[in-house]
């Protein structure tokens, strides 16, 4: 139970909880006197992984904005074991609105099956995706359960010893999240920060039609969120922001201890178009003096390297006694 006594308009809600791997099905209610309770969302389902090393984690339960004296929160834990959560409430810090890009690099199929529908999406190069809309044409009204798998890269098997034969099998798709597709609300799922951050060039996407007719798709959207860098920059200073290259190692800065020191008054800065790297600017660390350093290291090693087989030979030929031959 949640008590908000001024009323605030609220749209979303933070839980602090322990990381594991499990979801539940969620329900919130809103009432003014805690008598009369109305449906806030419904039938969605709440997911407590967190692909971090942290034990404790912060999710958010997302929902229309509304201003209810009193919201509660109902887990349907189905006779299973439940979450470790330790709190729940309002976020103090100032949120920026949230921003969707459409990925167009998207392609996609469907077939229908066995009281089902099977949807292969395909995004081409990989890349995240925070929601998928749905343009759904018929029927009019419909209620269905959805779960999103993430594909595995194909893994190679050799037949027995003496034959060359490779056979590729794709792995087991493993059970990312559920959703739900319904009539009465937007046809849009909001992929689990977990599931995004994996960028997936490949989801399979089920949805159970029990004894109803398939869902006739017209289109599949897929959006990405804007992403914000925060970070302590000087005046009089140059600095170069590098992406798109796997082999560039991660950063280290202090500034991560203290994300909820963070300013209110942050300035956002506005970054031109991304170009293609073609040439070095002055100032800018291209690691030149890093490979410099390598070559250095191997030439000093091979050097040594030789020195001490000189010297494993020296000793072998010193250690092989002479023979003189001798007459019968």
């Amino acid at each position: 139970m949640i008590h908000n006594p001024d009323k605030q308009k609220l749209n979303e809600l933070l839980v602090e909880l322990a990381n594991a791997d499990a979801e539940r099905p969620v329900r919130i209610s809103g009432s003014d006197n805690e008598q009369e309770w109305f449906v806030v969302r419904d039938g969605f389902y709440f997911s407590a992984l967190e692909l971090s090393d942290e034990t404790k984690i912060f999710k958010s339960l997302q929902f229309p904005a509304s201003d209810y004296r009193y919201f509660k929160i109902e887990i349907k834990n189905h006779n299973k074991p439940a979450m470790a959560i330790s709190k729940i409430g309002i976020s103090t810090q100032i949120r920026v609105p949230n921003v969707l890009q459409e990925i167009h690099e998207i392609t996609w199929s469907k077939k229908d099956s066995n009281r089902k529908t099977v949807i292969n999406v395909y995004c081409k190069p990989a890349n995240r995706i925070d929601r998928l809309r749905f343009v759904i044409r018929e029927p009019k009204l419909f209620q269905r359960d959805v779960r999103i798998y993430a594909t595995e890269k194909e893994q190679q098997e050799s037949l027995p010893i003496g034959s060359s034969v490779k056979i590729k099998r794709a792995a087991p798709a493993p059970l990312i999240m559920r959703a739900s597709l319904n009539s009465l609300q937007a046809t849009m799922i909001n992929l689990d920060e977990s599931l995004s951050r994996l960028q997936q060039d490949h989801l399979i996407i089920e949805i159970k039609n029990d004894d109803n007719s398939p869902l006739s798709i017209d289109s599949i959207q897929a959006y990405q969120l804007n992403t914000f860098i925060t970070a302590e920059l000087y005046p009089e200073r140059h600095y170069f922001m590098y992406c798109g290259n796997s082999m560039l190692s991660f950063p280290q800065y202090d500034l991560i201890y203290f994300q909820n020191k963070s300013p209110s008054d942050t300035k956002v800065l506005q970054a031109e178009e991304a170009l293609l790297k073609t040439i070095n600017v002055s100032d800018e660390f291209d690691g030149s003096q890093d490979r410099k350093l390598v070559w250095i290291g191997r030439v000093i090693l091979c050097i040594i390297l030789l020195l001490l087989v000189a010297q494993m030979l020296r000793k072998i030929k010193n250690a092989t006694p002479e023979t003189t031959p001798q007459a019968d």
